[in-house]
């Protein structure tokens, strides 16, 4: 699974006569119950620094999730903050997704009855 995350409202410090930008996240995969995490990365908080000759307006992160063949079939949830290191902010989102079977996604995604 990829997720991607636009980020803006971010601080950003003239350093050695650079544009740079810190932040940190910590991502990972959740139970429905919430109680138990089924992935997340090590290490949890991954600082992400970034220099530019220009201040920047807008900022993305990526992650590539790996998605375990034992997970159960249920819904999780990911769960992705952003820590603004220069500011102090945080911000989070909270994605539902749904692990399938292929007889359920076979299922889930038939359009033989559609003309």
């Amino acid at each position: 699974m990829i997720v991607y995350s636009e980020l803006d409202g971010f601080k950003s410090n003239l350093e050695n006569g650079k544009w740079t930008t810190r932040l940190a996240t910590p991502v990972s995969i959740v139970s429905s119950t919430g109680k138990e995490s089924a992935w997340c990365r090590t290490p949890e908080w991954t600082e992400v620094v970034d220099t530019a000759d220009n201040r920047r307006n807008e900022f993305f992160l990526g992650e590539i999730i790996p998605i375990n063949s034992n997970l159960a079939m249920v819904t999780y949830f990911v769960k992705v903050e952003v820590k603004d290191l220069t500011s102090g902010a945080i911000t989070s989102s909270i994605v539902p997704f749904k692990v399938l079977d292929k007889q359920a996604y076979a299922a889930a995604t038939d359009n033989s009855d559609i003309n």
